[in-house]
């Protein structure tokens, strides 16, 4: 595991077997707690870990990590504990790999642009973030509260 100095690591690994889960690094200066996470089984159902974070007299983010392994279910799960937690918080950031190829109208691709439009959010529109040799694919996924807040993206 990578030590970064300033930022503690909060992760939910993958039980059972070697390597897997999900984790993000939030830097030391905000007091950040684990919300929520998922059993981290691996089976059937996304990974996830949800975390609030809190810079002293500023108003507090909720962020969240997945991992949804290729060809699982039940992302609405997900999106619904979210904007239960996400009704709390003035911002809040999504950022995971979906397995569901934001260039191609696919079931997954259709449920996760309903996800977001429904709840008002933003996705940052990134260019392919998985490529092959002979293909392309946008998996990697940035959803944010609210388009004013991202300053770049590329």
């Amino acid at each position: 595991m990578a030590h970064l100095p300033g930022y503690t690591l909060f992760r939910c690994d993958r039980r059972g077997r070697v390597g897997g889960g999900v984790g993000l690094y939030i830097i030391d200066t905000l007091d950040a707690t684990v919300l929520r996470h998922s059993d981290c089984s691996g089976e059937s159902e996304p990974e996830y870990i949800i975390v609030e974070g809190r810079l002293q007299g500023s108003a507090c983010i909720l962020w969240a990590t997945v991992y949804r392994p290729p060809n699982v279910g039940r992302l609405q799960d997900f999106f619904d504990l979210f904007m239960e937690l996400q009704a709390n918080y003035m911002h809040a950031v999504i950022m995971g790999d979906f397995n569901a190829d934001m260039n191609v109208i696919t079931y997954d691709s259709q449920l996760i642009n309903s996800f977001v439009s429904s709840s008002s959010l933003f996705l940052v529109p990134y260019q392919s973030t998985h490529n092959l040799q002979h293909s392309s694919t946008l998996i990697d996924l940035c959803i944010f509260d609210d388009s004013a807040k991202v300053k770049s993206y590329g």
